[in-house]
């Protein structure tokens, strides 16, 4: 048929073999030169068919590269408290560098509750809060693992030579597992990434101007032909099974795209089974290498680079310069940073806070920024544009108006706070040095904290201090009761690392909301919220 274009498939097998191989080669080096095997530990709770072929997937592809592996298989009627112990013994253990708890976990056990026990460092599937914002940040730390699946997914377009710089990315489904974490790591490459999920309107029309889609949503073959731009790139997460009366089973596995359509329209494409899902274990594998490495003090193996793929440094992909351990890149100055520490009193004294935050130049941040769009949208919305109509109505949004609305919210609750709790928030402002706007910024902080009854210290520190004695005042501050939330204006001399001093703040006096942790929460589905 005239117009069709040659669909190539992406053997997931095959590029899954190439990662295990390369994974097994560095295990023997890892070995050799440094005396470590990379250990990997998995918790199955309980009888499932479905938990246990995964495990023993898992065991035998970690065993094939020479991995120290830990089964610890569970009854169904194990206590939450007796699993926390199991997880307690693999953390302590030298020899276990990534540990997985194989989900779902029995009704009567908190899944949350039994992963945020993992420690962060060997989080080998990247569930962590701290590791999932870490991947989230610019500059700083690298997340220790990355999630599998969206990491097999990269691996597949970068040994497919796809480069994702400047295209147009849309992703189907915002999971924790897949849809969030394969948005961070696409703008991480400079991609410019589209979510679509459940609420959004007019999903096809979204997927006409991808360059590259990634379908995971779990709706088999919802993606049509129709719907793709010619020549794109389809990465097919989706496994779903379909009745099959040809099968001996009697049914049959595909994904979330309609296959047959995408045929000649693509030009780029996995196939469901035996395209994404092969890379899923493989890339644990490279999880749990990565975490043994870090472990002995060795820069992590970064996701695959290929000449079209990932660029070098300068303006190329932020992610690329993280694996390979750089940490020098600092957060970019703000000039009107916001602050929650109204919340962050409330949480101490155990009580919920709905106002989260008001900035103190007067731009209304969290619940000022939810309420400006909850009010302005409670307005009469204009009627939808006709062919005659060339204008409409803009109302100016006046955030000096909100602002004060949400500083006299807080007054209020702050007021009730300290009658009801005896709890005064308290906010410490950190000023390095006598830049002029950092002054004017500090002081307008301060003199809003003042308006609405808070606790204030101050702390002016000269422009020679070491990054030392900067550490110590933070701790001292971390230290103070009467203080429940700390910010250091930025930026700081240049002398001073300010990744490694924000993130010494404590996270729940993390007022910026910049701590990994915070931002990982604030990024995941479910769970705890962030503090700020």
């Amino acid at each position: 048929m005239e117009g069709k274009i040659e669909t190539r498939v992406i053997d997931g097998k095959a590029v899954s073999a190439e990662v295990r191989a390369e994974v097994k080669a560095l295990t023997e080096q890892l070995k050799q030169e440094h005396a470590v095997v990379p250990g990997l530990a998995m918790i199955l709770v309980g009888e499932r068919p479905d938990s246990k072929s995964y495990v023993a997937n898992k065991t035998k592809a970690a065993k094939e590269v020479d991995f120290h592996v830990v089964d610890v298989h569970l009854a169904e009627t194990v206590t939450q408290e007796e699993l926390l112990a199991e997880l307690k013994k693999l953390n302590d253990d030298p020899k276990v560098h990534g540990i997985l708890v194989q989900l779902p976990l029995p009704e009567h056990i908190n899944e949350g509750t039994v992963l945020k026990h993992i420690r962060v460092d060997k989080d080998a599937d990247c569930f962590a809060a701290e590791n999932v914002g870490n991947l989230c940040l610019k500059g700083g730390d690298p997340p220790l693992a990355v999630p599998c699946t969206p990491a097999g997914c990269v691996e597949l377009l970068q040994r497919s030579r796809v480069d994702v710089c400047g295209k147009s990315v849309v992703i189907l489904g915002r999971s924790n597992l897949v849809g969030m974490p394969m948005a961070q790591l696409l703008l991480s490459m400079d991609a410019t990434v589209t979510i679509c999920h459940s609420k959004s309107q007019d999903v096809a029309q979204h997927l006409r101007g991808a360059d590259i889609v990634v379908a995971a949503i779990g709706q088999a073959q919802f993606v049509r032909g129709e719907w793709l731009k010619p020549g794109c790139v389809v990465i097919d997460v989706g496994i779903n099974s379909v009745d099959d009366a040809t099968k001996k089973s009697g049914y049959r596995l595909v994904g979330d795209v309609n296959s047959p359509e995408v045929l000649g329209v693509a030009s780029l494409v996995t196939p469901v089974p035996g395209g994404v899902g092969p890379m899923t274990i493989a890339m644990l594998l490279k999880n749990v290498l990565n975490l043994a490495r870090q472990s002995a003090g060795l820069p992590r193996v970064p996701l695959r680079r290929e000449a079209g793929g990932w660029r070098e440094a300068q303006g190329g992909s932020e992610f690329l310069r993280l694996s390979l351990g750089s940490k020098k890149c600092k957060p970019e100055a703000d000039s009107s940073s916001p602050f929650a520490f109204g919340t962050l009193a409330r949480a101490m004294a155990g009580r919920s806070f709905p106002v989260l935050a008001a900035c103190a130049s007067g731009v209304a941040i969290g619940l000022g920024l939810r309420r400006l769009l909850v009010r302005e949208n409670q307005a009469e919305q204009p009627q939808k544009e006709e062919t005659n109509v060339k204008k409409v109505e803009t109302k100016n949004i006046d955030g000096k108006a909100i602002a004060a609305q949400v500083r006299a919210e807080v007054k209020e609750y702050a007021a009730q706070l300290k009658a009801e709790c005896g709890v005064t928030p308290g906010l410490a402002v950190v000023l390095v040095g006598s830049r002029k706007d950092s002054q004017s910024y500090v002081r307008n902080k301060k003199k809003a904290a003042d308006e609405v009854g808070f606790h204030t210290v101050d702390v002016t520190l000269p422009e020679t201090v070491t990054q030392e004695d900067l550490l110590l005042e933070v701790q001292k501050l971390n230290d103070d009761p009467k203080v429940h939330a700390i910010l250091v204006q930025l930026p700081l001399p240049s002398h001073i690392d300010e990744a490694l001093i924000l993130s010494k703040i404590r996270v729940d006096k993390d007022a910026d909301g910049f701590s990994a942790e915070n931002v990982g929460n604030l990024c995941l589905r479910g769970g705890a919220p962030p503090l700020a």
